[in-house]
């Protein structure tokens, strides 16, 4: 019989194995080449900073002597899950399960769609699985023997280190109490371990106080928020703008989550695991109260989170967030399993046990198969390649301009472009004279698009492939063609896994070329935007700004078809001829102003 120790080992180097295998190779969409860029730097990311995630990140791609800045992280997120389920099979262990059994569900767990999906990107939740699992071994040590409490201020430590990670990890805490209390409730009636076990979390929970408005002084190149006082640390840490933009605003709102959670449960332990879990619940009560409770409570909170203040795009698209509750699921499942095992022959029990992860492997793994994906990366770089020496590029939407970010900073690719990173930084005032200097923008800009006045000529932009130039409306300009080189190659690979972001981004590389061919040939035109909208069906922005384009063209129809189809994926983007005025924030480059064309444009 193998010992646990072994079967964790094992957990571990297999799915490390499938995991780097089935890898990002390079920068991934999304929010992954910011926090690339910002681990490579040793700089502050989006709110609420992650500071333990680059930290580390930073230590070990320091540690890896091979592989670009973004292979490095990837790579990072790899150890980080495969560690995960290797505690997760100890922890299993330790409430009585054989090794091979343990083992067989860690496995199960590893190959969970959402867990698999962050194990070979650039993100955060794959070191917070990792946290997670730390955190909930050491409590399991403590529940199994109580006197030795010190398993429990271990436990706290992980889950502080958890909550600067990714605040998600502070479900832990209620989760464990709620545990403690219905197992050995007495030990918290000693002040000397309350008051450890608090202490324990706070080291993580401090980085944000030290460790962020420390780094911000220095001035990296990510530096989000640009931090100086107590106050713009508390603004940041606070996030108070990413609550306006919640899904749930009522009860109809909440239940629609918990039933697609529910129904999610299928997607991540598939048939046979999710039959096991149904079977389970009871069972976990029966055998482990301790358990049974640590996981309601995780899977409750978790939920809960997310119906407090997730986006429409959180909770259907990422479901990422939710890694917590589909580690807490893993209990339930091995106590339905086991007993679901008892039909089978005593002797075939050790193999038939790995089914369920032998099955989610099967399914998922081509889903989950990132190595040939380049999207990201091939987008950005033709952008880059493409600008004139010294040129400006003002960008926006984070699956544009933090794969940017990356490259600029990270493999400083363009040193000589001025990079302006719209919603990352507060842009200060821009002069440029369109005659003279070269601007570009990523996205439609209206400030960019004025008519001439009394005063002088207005400005307009000017499709170039993936980007817009800024130009002056009495110039005699002759836009470069870029599309041989600018369409990205393989974007209809069914090979490719192309998620909601990446649809996103492939959808707004046929906007572009729509854009280009409208001056030309409108049918052509057209057709491009509709592959476009077909290519990000589910995406309210890119339909709303589809609207937002037929109508400066005069394609009423085709506007209001648009307009109706964001409005159907997300009512936060109303039909504008329906309710008036459009919302500020949804109108491309509203974030702009500009005035004086004439003697160089400021905006």
């Amino acid at each position: 019989m193998i010992e646990p120790w072994m079967a964790a080992l094992g957990t571990g180097l297999v799915s490390l194995a499938v995991y780097v295998r089935t890898m990002c190779r390079t920068i991934y969409v999304g929010d992954s080449g910011e926090l690339a860029a910002a681990v490579h730097v040793a700089g502050i990311p989006h709110p609420p900073g992650y500071p333990i995630y680059v930290l580390l990140g930073k230590l070990f791609s320091i540690l890896v002597p091979f592989g670009k800045p973004a292979f490095r992280i990837n790579l990072f997120s790899s150890f980080c899950s495969a560690i995960a389920t290797a505690f997760l099979t100890l922890t299993i262990a330790l409430l009585g399960f054989d090794p091979w059994f343990s083992s067989a569900i860690a496995l199960c767990f590893a190959f969970s769609a959402s867990l698999w999906s962050q194990s070979g990107i650039t993100r955060v939740y794959a070191l917070g699985a990792c946290l997670s699992s730390l955190a909930t071994f050491f409590f399991v040590k403590w529940v199994v023997n109580p006197t030795q409490t010190g398993w429990l201020m271990a436990a706290g430590l992980m889950i502080g280190f958890g909550m600067a990670n990714h605040p998600v990890a502070g479900v832990h805490i209620p989760a464990m109490l709620a545990a403690a209390a219905v197992h050995h409730w007495q030990a918290f009636t000693d002040p000397v371990v309350l008051i450890l076990s608090a202490a324990s979390v706070l080291p993580g929970i401090l980085l944000y106080f030290t460790w962020i408005p420390f780094r911000a002084r220095t001035k990296p190149p990510v530096n989000w928020g640009n931090i100086q006082n107590g106050k713009d640390l508390w603004k940041f840490l606070s996030r108070k703008d990413y609550w306006k933009h919640r899904w749930v605003m009522d009860v109809h709102d909440a239940i629609t989550v918990i039933m697609f959670y529910v129904r999610r449960v299928g997607t991540e332990y598939g048939f046979l695991g999710s039959s096991a879990i149904v079977i389970g619940w009871p069972i976990i009560f029966m055998q482990s109260r301790a358990m049974g409770t640590m996981a309601a409570v995780l899977i409750v909170l978790n939920t809960a989170s997310m119906i407090a203040h997730a986006r429409r795009e959180d909770i259907f698209h990422w479901t990422r967030y939710m890694i917590t509750s589909w580690y807490a699921l893993a209990f339930p499942l091995a106590y339905g399993w086991f007993l679901m095992l008892l039909a089978v022959p005593f002797a075939a029990r050790p193999y038939a046990s790995f089914l369920p992860a032998l099955l989610l492997l099967l399914t998922q793994f081509r889903k989950q198969d990132l190595s040939r994906h380049r999207y990201a990366d091939e987008y950005s770089r033709r952008i880059l390649e493409c600008l004139p020496e010294n040129a400006t590029l003002i960008a926006q939407d984070d699956n544009v301009v933090f794969p940017l970010m990356y490259l600029r900073y990270a493999e400083n690719i363009r040193t000589d472009i001025k990079l302006l990173e719209q919603g990352v930084h507060q842009l200060a005032e821009l002069r440029f004279n369109p005659k003279r200097d070269a601007v570009f923008c990523t996205h439609w800009q209206q400030a960019f698009n004025q008519p001439a006045t009394p005063r002088g000529p207005g400005l307009r932009l000017v499709a170039e492939g993936l980007i817009y130039r800024v130009i002056s409306t009495d110039m005699m300009f002759q836009p470069r063609d870029l599309w041989e080189s600018h369409m990205l190659p393989n974007m209809e690979d069914p090979r490719i896994p192309r998620n909601y972001l990446a649809r996103c981004l492939l959808g707004h590389v046929y906007f572009m070329r729509g854009e280009w061919e409208v001056v030309r040939n409108a049918v052509t035109a057209a057709a491009w935007y509709d592959r476009a909208a077909r290519m990000a069906y589910d995406n309210a922005v890119l339909q709303f700004n589809l609207g937002l384009t037929y109508d400066r063209h005069g394609w009423k129809q085709l506007s209001d078809d648009a307009f109706t189809r964001a409005e159907a994926i997300d009512r936060k983007y109303p039909h504008p001829r329906k309710v008036k005025p459009v919302p500020s924030d949804m109108t491309p480059g509203s974030a702009l102003q500009s005035s004086s064309p004439n003697t160089g444009s400021r905006s």
